[in-house]
């Protein structure tokens, strides 16, 4: 499955800090991606493999860490379970399934 608008959103931005220009994830690329996979999926949230597959990033340690900043920024909710996987959930946002009106 093919999830081409979050890729408008550039992979890599410029951070400036002081004099020194560094690169990092872009994190708006990881919530677009979250935001469309979840659509097509019915609700359901990505894990963090298909994340860091889709947003070509190198490690899960990343992929974890950019998922904590989106949490503070209050755009997602991380709800862990002991024993399974962490399910990420869309500040605001609630599945309606197809057929039914939202209200």
């Amino acid at each position: 499955m093919q999830y081409a608008d979050y890729q408008t959103a550039p992979a890599m931005i410029e951070v400036r800090e002081g004099d020194h220009i560094f690169m990092k994830h872009n994190p708006d690329m990881v919530y677009q991606f979250i935001l469309q996979y979840m659509q097509a999926k019915q609700g359901a949230s990505p894990v963090y493999s298909q994340i860091m597959a889709a947003c070509h990033i190198g490690s899960l340690s990343t992929v974890s860490r950019i998922l904590r900043g989106l949490e503070k920024q209050g755009k997602i909710q991380i709800e862990t379970k002991m024993g399974s996987r962490p399910i990420i959930m869309v500040t605001g946002a609630r599945w309606v399934p197809p057929g039914d009106s939202a209200q």
